[in-house]
């Protein structure tokens, strides 16, 4: 995470606990920043160095207009574009996201393999590493036939590659070394 932005999400995270208000709701809100971050008109707008801040803030407010925004977030964002680091939000947002997991004993990875894995297999493994963990793992799957077989998981900051091309490779360097 970046420094700035984990900064920030800190803070906003500060300030829903304060207040009590629940964590999952709050970051809902952000969702509609994300979009129209994703909006390439509304992305050039917001990442622009010399676009003016008042049609950022106007494109920031009609964004938390959309969803009902409370003044703590639409205070953050004029602080923000204030400061000239809007093109921190989606980085911000992330921060939040990781944070919340956090607080809330959660942590997102990836497994990839060959192969769609069924929601049954998935569960499995989320189960094992939520064990080992000693807490909630999520997973979301990817395809990449580049593996050959196996699965990779990527969880937080733990790297567990069991796919056939990696045990190939290591097969071939240490044929090398002894032939060698």
């Amino acid at each position: 995470m970046a420094q700035v932005a984990k900064r920030y999400a800190k803070a906003i995270l500060q300030i829903i606990q304060v207040q009590g208000l629940n964590r999952r709701e709050y970051l809902e809100k952000f969702d509609v920043l994300e979009e129209l971050f994703s909006i390439p008109e509304s992305n050039k707008i917001l990442r622009s160095p010399v676009m003016p801040s008042d049609l950022k803030l106007a494109l920031l407010d009609y964004g938390l207009d959309q969803v009902d925004a409370d003044g703590d977030i639409r205070d953050i964002m004029r602080y923000l574009v204030s400061q000239r680091r809007e093109h921190q939000i989606p980085k911000i947002i992330d921060c939040l996201r990781v944070l919340i997991d956090e607080a809330e004993g959660i942590i997102r990875g990836t497994v990839t393999s060959t192969v769609e894995l069924t929601e049954e297999e998935k569960n499995t493994l989320s189960e094992a590493l939520g064990s080992i963990l000693q807490k909630k793992v999520f997973l979301n799957s990817k395809i990449d036939k580049e593996i050959l077989g196996g699965i990779v998981l990527e969880v937080g900051q733990y790297l567990v590659d069991q796919s056939l091309r990696t045990k190939l490779e290591s097969l071939g360097q240490f044929v090398t070394t002894r032939t060698a």
